[in-house]
């Protein structure tokens, strides 16, 4: 199945269309927002349960680049582009830590954190 999404005018009088490709900020003929559009009919011809096993069976998996919990969804997200064009640390996914000991200074009884960095790569830190 082929996928479509791209760039649609939000004023009706104009509704002028764009390539998800273009480097655009606003319609170039009135001047109006665009939003994203897809091809709802297409999507629709895998029902939800179809896509929620698709989506779990991709989750993590290494399978490129459908294990990040972005790429993993790439017909809702940008369904033309290339495989070899995707630039992706796996990135989503990211666990949540309870932060016990942080909540109760902060007063809260229920405190969980998620580590957002990456280690930085070819350096590493060893103790002397």
């Amino acid at each position: 199945m082929s996928y479509r999404a791209w760039f649609q005018c939000i004023n009706p009088q104009c509704g002028a269309t764009y390539p998800l490709s273009s480097i655009i900020y606003q319609c170039r003929q009135c001047q109006s927002l665009l939003e994203v559009q897809h091809d709802l009919a297409a999507l629709g011809q895998r029902d939800a349960a179809g896509w929620k096993k698709l989506f779990e069976d991709r989750y993590k998996s290494n399978l490129w680049p459908y294990g990040s919990g972005i790429w993993g969804k790439k017909e809702w997200v940008l369904p033309g582009i290339q495989d070899e064009n995707i630039v992706s640390l796996y990135e989503g996914g990211t666990n949540l830590f309870w932060a016990e000991r942080f909540g109760k200074v902060l007063g809260l009884s229920d405190l969980w954190i998620k580590l957002a960095a990456t280690p930085t790569a070819g350096r590493s830190r060893t103790s002397a």
